[in-house]
């Protein structure tokens, strides 16, 4: 299981996402990912790190599905995985700094996390940020 929020200054403007995700091996002989949405969730006004510059709310939107499940699907650390379900179930998004774009880089993300193997490093962690946001 891992979640990851993000909030990166990119000159006058920024990105922001929240998503978080969980890996439950089985028997079965393929890799299921799903994805639950929600259209309105609630306003997230006192822990986001997009708080005072961007209207935030809990869930993943709707119009993330389908990035994340095509990155999910194309995403080569993944297939280490096994056989299972990897679901993604924890989100918030912005009304200015999130797009399609975040979400699929926060899957990736989220994927490098559930695969690793013990403990990561704050340098282990950055290392993935880099690879997933430039």
């Amino acid at each position: 299981m891992a979640a990851i929020e993000v909030f990166l200054p990119r000159g006058g403007r920024f990105i922001y996402g929240l998503l978080g995700g969980a890996f439950t091996p089985n028997d079965s002989k393929e890799l299921v990912v799903q994805v639950a949405s929600s259209e309105a969730g609630q306003t997230i006004t006192d822990w986001s790190l997009a708080r005072g510059l961007d209207a935030v709310r809990s869930g993943i939107p709707p119009w993330a599905v389908e990035d994340i499940l095509n990155a999910a699907l194309e995403n080569t650390e993944g297939q280490t995985l096994g056989p299972g379900c990897l679901s993604f179930h924890l989100g918030a998004h912005g009304e200015i700094g999130s797009s399609t774009w975040v979400f699929r880089g926060l899957t990736h993300a989220v994927i490098s996390l559930v695969s690793k193997d013990g403990p990561l490093s704050e340098a282990g962690l950055s290392s993935i940020l880099r690879r997933h946001f430039g």
